[in-house]
């Protein structure tokens, strides 16, 4: 009776994210408007073969832990969510640095 990741897991369709360039407001924003506790950051890369065609991938979250020690370091919403990555407690890269 062991219940498997895609039964439990939120569909990709209803993943929200925001995009490496966009600021902290707007993460924060699609974060009380959706009423979840994180956001995935997506990056934009280009194809080798075909570089007009660029594909989102996913490269980090970002969850309220990240907008409370955020807050606590007085960054401001309005810097980018990338930057110089930083290192989270579980030695991930979550969001970039705010400077």
């Amino acid at each position: 009776n062991k219940m498997l990741v895609s039964e439990f897991m939120i569909p990709s369709s209803k993943v929200v994210t925001v995009t490496s360039k966009q600021p902290l407001q707007r993460a924060l924003d699609h974060m009380v408007e959706n009423k979840v506790g994180c956001v995935v950051v997506l990056d934009s890369a280009k194809s080798t073969t075909s570089p007009e065609s660029a594909q989102e991938h996913p490269v980090g979250i970002v969850s309220k832990g990240d907008f409370l020690r955020a807050y606590t370091s007085g960054f401001t919403l309005d810097a980018s969510v990338s930057g110089e990555k930083k290192e989270t407690r579980t030695g991930k890269a979550v969001f970039g640095s705010l400077d």
